[in-house]
This record gives C-alpha cells, sequence and structure tokens, in this order.
C-alpha cells in the first residue's frame, strides 16, 4: 500500500452539530467515535501528519478522545464558518510538504478506497470527490491552491473556489456517495446501515 510522505491530512471538527442537538464528534461508531474512525481512517495513509482542527466542544472532546497522535488546532472563530477551521488547518501545514488532504469528520462512509484515488491521481492537480451537485470534499489540494485557499470566507469551505476552478480539477466519483451526519435522522440511517438518503 502507498504512503504519502507528501501530504498532511488536515480533519475538520470544529461544528457545534446544532441540529444534531449534541456533539456529533463523539457519536458512537463501530469500535469508537465518529471522530476517533476519521483520524484512524488518515493515519493508515501513512501521510507526513494527521491535523484536527476543533472548535465548538474543542474541551469535552479532547477529555473524551486520545488525540496525542494527531497535531490538534483550535478554532476559535469557528462560528463563522467553515473556511474558518479550513484556514486554521492549512497554517498547520507544515513547508515541506506538497499536498493537503480535506477530510470532514461527519462523513464516515468515505473509506480507504476512495482516499487512495484521489491520493494517487496527479501530485500537481487538485483532485475532488465528485457529488450531484458539483465537486467537494474529501479533496487533496498541491500547495499551488494554497493561497487560494487563505482568502475564502464564510460557511462553504472550500466549495465554491472548487466549483469556480472545476475546469482545472480532477474529478473522483465514489462508490457510496458520501453524505454528512447532521441530524438523528442521518445518524439513524448510518447506524442502520441504509445508504440511501431522502
Amino acid at each position: 500500500m502507498n504512503s504519502y510522505p507528501d501530504t498532511t491530512i488536515v480533519v475538520l471538527a470544529a461544528g457545534a452539530a446544532s441540529r444534531m442537538g449534541e456533539s456529533k464528534q463523539l457519536l458512537p461508531y463501530g469500535d469508537s467515535t465518529l471522530l476517533e474512525y476519521h483520524l484512524a481512517l488518515a493515519h493508515s495513509l501513512n501521510p507526513a501528519e494527521v491535523v484536527c482542527v476543533l472548535g465548538a466542544n474543542a474541551a469535552t472532546i479532547q477529555q473524551k478522545i486520545d488525540l496525542g497522535n494527531v497535531r490538534t488546532v483550535l478554532n476559535p472563530d469557528w462560528k463563522s464558518g467553515l473556511s474558518s477551521s479550513l484556514q486554521a488547518g492549512l497554517a498547520q501545514v507544515d513547508g515541506s510538504v506538497s499536498r493537503m488532504l480535506v477530510m470532514l469528520a461527519d462523513q464516515p462512509w468515505v473509506d480507504q478506497n476512495h482516499l487512495r484515488q484521489l491520493l494517487d491521481g496527479n501530485p500537481e492537480l487538485t483532485s475532488a470527490t465528485l457529488y450531484p451537485h458539483g465537486p467537494g470534499v474529501p479533496a487533496v489540494f498541491p500547495s499551488s491552491w494554497f493561497e487560494d485557499l487563505r482568502q475564502i470566507d464564510g460557511d462553504k469551505g472550500a466549495k465554491k473556489l472548487l466549483m469556480d476552478r472545476r475546469e482545472e480539477l480532477r474529478l473522483v466519483h465514489p462508490q457510496i456517495l458520501p453524505f454528512d451526519v447532521d441530524t438523528p435522522d442521518d445518524y439513524e440511517r448510518l447506524v442502520s446501515g441504509s445508504r440511501k438518503r431522502d
């Protein structure tokens, strides 16, 4: 299996999960929690480093999850939207790596195979997940995109940038379409094994 010493993986886990009504990062999933699943998935790729961005409920998450094997960064501006968390993670990316893989901490149907398909493409291209509505994350950004990522704002993260530069992207269609676990109904679909979202 390939390792990716040229890549830092940034897992975004700073949201308040207001629609869930509780910290979804700590929801049980498999033998651990939703956040631990994503961090283990990131480590399984053998990247240069794994960075986890926390915000809301950070103290509780740090008390309940061992984050000793990741670089943890707190985003004090998490309320301003996903873009601030992305930039907080990007600020931790060492200058010796040439790419950043961005993952969300609430997409448990993203698997290692899909992430490897993103990472195994041309390292000079941005590789993004293809959804029915367009490109999104997980996505791999080469360092040539870092300055543009520093300029985005709001709660759409990199989505608008990916849409605006879609002609430059390498798009990867997932075998199982990822969805965000945002609500109790989403979580029930997850734990019941249903792969269909209304």
